[in-house]
């Protein structure tokens, strides 16, 4: 690349200042050089890392600069009043790039003689290879110890990912990922990217870049109740209940209010069912067979119960890796990682959101199915159905222990079905005796409340109700 500069330096003149110094130089960011054309990038002037501004460069303001920076720095004894934009001979300054607001690189610079003219390049200088420039470093951490990986204002966003947005790696600042302008609030084409890239399971660019149930209805609930927001580690010292809601500027643009119809037309969604009341203001309730047969359609349905005090939710479940999708409701399939997923739902209305799911030729054994859900940010624990076998391996999965005492027993089976305890003293009449239904580690406890009917007495598990 080739750069150019043509300067001159003032005629001196009587009862004028001594000349200024100038720095000058080229800019190469994120494997780019940095041209004219780019006038979101500045460079700044500073007497401390992060202090004040005491003279600074747009890129493009100055015609004949062309493509490289000229930053001019005032040294002469200055008035009172304007003490605070010179600098003298000898001290430190700090030269900042940023693009935009974002910190990019850092130089130190030793001030000269008045009337000196210096080049300094930056560049992307990573001497211990961890993604983080030198200059950024030196900025914000006062040295290369911290890795790229390392979080030490513990607001959950790393130093590469601080580096990326242009946040301070020394103070918890962290923005919510999908916040891309990092302008603390939550626009519509934000939360629409955000919330996209989880239904389809897309890498987000901000961690977490798998985005999670929590993330997205956090996200949902913060532009539902405006958009702006704020982190407050008092709240909460973990993503993403840190990050709650915040008043709109007097003079800000009413986002959610313009907005509301567009998204509200955006996630329509079926007619609500009657609530059901629940411990919280969500519950999800997993319904349906624990019994499969290869290459026979099996559904399942996630019964939504919603009260009061929520304002959005979602939900997902799991899918064995190689079932076929038959239909997935009123959701979407995320093929990435194997999962049904719903909402998010702004409606605040119960429903019965179903699955179906063709298991593939020659499946067997117990498989996995759990659901889960979220609502503004809280993860709940989903119900019911998470475990499913085939039925021809269900008997062999059986097993009845003694559990301390010959009428008492301890069975092992397939989680969430129901299950009696049968005695006979002959071994051709069989007679239930107890039931009792296995918990999600397929674990049941069954006795016999009378153990003295007979003077023998033999005992036998059967599957009442899958």
């Amino acid at each position: 690349m080739a750069l150019a500069l043509t300067l001159s330096a003032p005629a001196a003149r009587a009862a004028l200042p001594e000349p200024y110094n100038l720095i000058y130089g080229a800019i190469e960011m994120d494997g780019h050089w940095v041209t004219a054309a780019d006038t979101t990038v500045t460079v700044e002037a500073r007497r401390l890392p992060t202090g004040a501004t005491i003279a600074s460069y747009r890129m493009g303001s100055q015609a004949s600069a062309s493509n490289y920076y000229a930053l001019k720095i005032r040294l002469e004894s200055p008035a009172p009043d304007d003490i605070m934009q010179a600098a003298e001979t000898g001290t430190t300054l700090y030269l900042t790039v940023l693009k935009g607001t974002m910190v990019k690189n850092q130089l130190e610079y030793d001030m000269g003689e008045r009337g000196a003219v210096k080049r300094l390049d930056f560049g992307n200088i990573d001497t211990d290879h961890d993604g983080l420039p030198d200059g950024w470093e030196q900025a914000y951490l006062f040295g290369l110890q911290s890795g790229a990986g390392d979080d030490p204002d513990h607001d959950g966003v790393s130093n590469l990912d601080e580096y990326r947005l242009g946040t301070n790696p020394s103070r918890a600042d962290g923005r919510h990922p999908a916040d891309l302008n990092q302008d603390w609030v939550i626009s519509v084409p934000e939360l629409a990217a955000y919330y996209g890239a989880w239904k389809k399971g897309q890498a987000w660019t901000i961690a977490p870049t798998n985005i999670t149930l929590e993330y997205v209805t956090c996200a949902t609930y913060l532009w539902e109740q405006g958009g702006y927001y704020k982190q407050d580690l008092t709240v909460t010292n973990a993503a993403p209940l840190w990050w709650i809601t915040t008043p709109a500027p007097a003079n800000a643009a009413m986002i959610a209010s313009l907005d509301a119809p567009v998204m509200a037309k955006e996630l329509a969604s079926d007619g609500p069912l009657n609530a059901v009341s629940s411990d919280g203001p969500l519950s999800v309730v997993t319904l349906g067979s624990v019994l499969y047969r290869a290459g026979q359609p099996i559904s399942l349905t996630n019964r939504v119960s919603v009260t009061t005090g929520l304002r959005t939710y979602a939900v997902e479940q799991f899918v064995p890796p190689g079932w076929t999708l038959v239909s997935v409701g009123n959701g979407v399939w995320d093929s990435t990682n194997s999962k049904a997923k719903w909402g998010p739902f702004f409606d605040r209305v119960s429903r019965d959101l179903v699955l179906t799911v063709l298991p593939p030729p020659g499946a067997n054994g117990l498989q996995s199915m759990p659901g889960a859900a979220a609502y503004d940010g809280h993860r709940i624990a989903v119900a019911g159905v998470r475990i499913v076998a085939d039925a021809p391996s269900l008997t062999a999965r059986m097993v009845l222990k003694p559990n301390g005492h010959a009428t008492r027993w301890v069975l092992e089976a397939v989680p969430g079905g129901s299950y009696a305890l049968e005695a006979s003293s002959d071994l051709q009449k069989w007679e239930s005796v107890s039931q009792a239904p296995a918990d999600e580690q397929g674990r049941a406890e069954l006795a016999d409340p009378d153990p003295t009917a007979a003077v023998t007495r033999f005992y036998r598990a059967r599957l009442v109700q899958p």
